[in-house]
């Protein structure tokens, strides 16, 4: 059944209960995928895996996750984004502990696919609550919620690197971490925003209508975007051991770097946009990116390298939130279909990017494989710059 419609007289303390618990449930969904993210060397070096198998590992999780949001998508109509969300969190928390803890390959490649479904279930339910509160309050917050994933990934490079350097790579300290962040996703839980019906949804729409051209060069720039996040993410530590040759310690700080960069760039995005314009931010953007992969290449020391990462992550950081609200904006769809299609090939960049990644450096070797990443950043600053941008409201 679907849950009761939110109150028009909430109090304002209620709703920032509730904006603070669905951030922190974006927090504590950074964490867990960093958790597994910082610790890929360590399960690559247990369990002696190539960048081949590492590339079907992270594409066995892609098809985990794109299974979760089609099922997802059937349930959320059903029970609302709220129990959506205290389902699937609790699930990606366990979920992210699994491929840490594998014994073999055979259970490397079960857990990937199970902690890839809880992912994407957890992505919509969170988002969709997300979304919601932003409509409650009519005011720009995606960026904000998206800045305490990326926060989430900071706190995992810091507690990735603590429960290795003390002998729990093994993953008994992702237990400890995991358990500590159930009982605060328990906690939360109560200030969730009961879900809303939309009789404009998606999935009320029974007539297809194929996307114009322009909606999909922004899925393609969000596919572009999505991409370079997730294999820096899969990738960057790898590529700081093997290619640049540094300790593991040094290169959690490649993750940590682009997380960083991404959450204070989220943070501060609002505030940028309305300085500048959508296609500048877009713009530059990618040409940041590019810039921040010859860095990560050419730079000779190892934590220069891991700059790079940085430079990559201010590029990257309000790409997908500017798209999706541009999306949100077209006058040749509908625009929740819009957004739908456009966050969707997001997804699927961030997901698919890693396993492409892996395949050209099983080819090459990974330094091509993150090279490639830049050509990707130099389409997306070149889309940007060729598009015509319908500038978005601005907002004090």
């Amino acid at each position: 059944m679907p849950e009761c419609k939110w109150g028009e007289n909430m109090k304002l303390e209620k709703l920032d209960q509730t904006r603070y618990a669905i951030a922190t449930a974006f927090l504590l969904g950074g964490i867990s995928v960093g958790l597994w993210l910082v610790h890929i060397p360590t399960i690559a070096q247990r369990l002696d895996l190539n960048t081949s198998i590492l590339g079907l590992v992270f594409l066995t999780s892609a098809v985990g996750a794109a299974a979760g949001q089609l099922l997802m998508g059937i349930i959320i109509s059903h029970i609302g984004s709220r129990k959506a969300l205290l389902l699937s969190l609790p699930a990606l928390l366990i979920g992210a502990v699994l491929p840490i803890i594998a014994w073999n390959v055979v259970v490397l490649f079960v857990a990937a696919f199970v902690f890839g479904a809880a992912s994407g279930f957890y992505n919509i339910a969170v988002n969709i609550q997300a979304s919601q509160f932003q409509a409650t309050r009519a005011q720009p917050t995606m960026s904000f919620f998206h800045g305490f994933f990326s926060l989430g990934g900071i706190g995992a490079a810091a507690l990735g690197s603590i429960v290795i350097s003390i002998g729990w790579a093994d993953g008994s300290g992702a237990i400890v971490v995991s358990l500590i962040m159930l009982g605060v996703g328990a906690y939360i839980s109560k200030y969730y925003l009961p879900h809303i019906a939309s009789h404009n949804s998606v999935a009320a729409k029974s007539k297809f209508s194929w996307p114009h051209k322009s909606l999909l060069v922004l899925a393609a720039m969000a596919f572009a975007s999505q991409m370079i996040e997730g294999a820096i993410g899969d990738w960057s530590a790898l590529f700081l051991t093997d290619i640049k040759h540094t300790g593991i310690n040094v290169a959690t700080m490649g993750y940590a770097a682009l997380s960083f960069a991404m959450a204070f760039m989220r943070f501060a995005g609002a505030a940028i946009i309305n300085k500048t314009n959508e296609k500048t931010v877009v713009t530059v953007g990618g040409g940041f990116a590019v810039l921040g992969i010859i860095v990560a290449l050419a730079a000779p020391w190892p934590l220069v390298s891991a700059s790079g990462f940085f430079i990559i992550g201010i590029g990257v950081a309000n790409i997908l939130p500017i798209l999706l609200g541009v999306a949100g904006q077209s006058t040749d769809m509908e625009a929740g279909t819009a957004v739908a299609i456009t966050a969707t090939t997001g997804q699927m960049g961030l997901i698919l990017g890693p396993t492409i990644i892996g395949f050209i450096a099983d080819i090459y070797n990974l330094s091509y494989g993150i090279g490639f990443l830049g050509v990707m950043g130099g389409f997306i600053a070149i889309s940007g710059m060729l598009r015509k941008w319908n500038v978005l409201p601005k907002h004090k």
